[in-house]
C-alpha cells in the first residue's frame, strides 16, 4: 500500500474516472455535518480503532 496524500481536485478526478477507491471521512460528527463528501464511509478517528474491521483491506482508501 502506497501512502502519499491528494488534492481535492485528484481525488475527484480519480473517482469521476472510476477509479475502486473507499473514501474514508474520518472527521468527527460535527465537522461532518457542515460538508459530507458523497458515498464516504464515515469512521471518526476516535473509533478508528475499533472499526478499522469495516474497511476492505483489497481496496485503496483514501482518508479526508
Amino acid at each position: 500500500m502506497a501512502l502519499g496524500s491528494l488534492t481535492p481536485a485528484e481525488l475527484q478526478a480519480r473517482l469521476r474516472a472510476g477509479e475502486d477507491l473507499v473514501v474514508l471521512d474520518v472527521r468527527e460528527d460535527e465537522e461532518r455535518a457542515l460538508c459530507a463528501i458523497e458515498g464516504s464511509v464515515h469512521i471518526p478517528m476516535g473509533e478508528l480503532s475499533l472499526r478499522h474491521v469495516e474497511l476492505d483491506p483489497e481496496r485503496t482508501t483514501v482518508c479526508v
